[in-house]
């Protein structure tokens, strides 16, 4: 099993810019130990940490490039430290929230579109990296958190 004891910084707006880079803290300083991601990534993208096959697996989806709203998605390896692209979202989405659900998958959550708030989720397989939906929220959330506790995704 992969120990990964760190504070990883991966993609983010800053002063009308947005960014590709990870950047990790370990030991009292930032680092950059991995390649930058195949595209910017602001505006809250989703991200969450998966073990794949003993793979150590970080996975981002959705966010901003600057000025397009994204629905692609992709992975860092953190053994081999490689970028792989994989299925996109049905939906651009941003300020959304990620979270590896205890079944195994990895559940994004609701976020903006276009402008607009989103009450859909979709959920990705991990084995197959395919997006499927999920049930709607009652209601829209943006700019959320969310978490597993107790076996149960949590949206704050």
């Amino acid at each position: 099993m992969f120990c990964f004891t760190a504070i990883v910084a991966i993609g983010g707006d800053g002063y009308y810019a947005d960014f590709n880079t990870v950047e990790v803290f370990s030991a009292g300083e930032w680092t950059t130990p991995y390649p930058p991601m195949s595209t910017k990534r602001g505006c809250y993208p989703a991200s969450c940490y998966a073990e794949v096959a003993k793979e150590p697996r970080i996975y981002v989806a959705g966010g901003r490039d600057g000025s397009n709203y994204l629905n692609s998605c992709e992975y860092l390896n953190l053994s081999t430290k490689t970028w792989t692209i994989i299925a996109p979202l049905s939906t651009p989405r941003y300020n959304t929230a990620g979270v590896l659900l205890a079944d195994g998958r990895t559940f994004l959550v609701c976020g903006g579109s276009d402008g607009n708030y989103l009450a859909t989720c979709e959920k990705l397989d991990l084995a197959t990296h395919a997006w499927t939906s999920a049930a709607p929220l009652q209601t829209v959330r943006c700019a959320h958190a969310a978490v597993l506790f107790r076996g149960h995704a949590v949206v704050i």
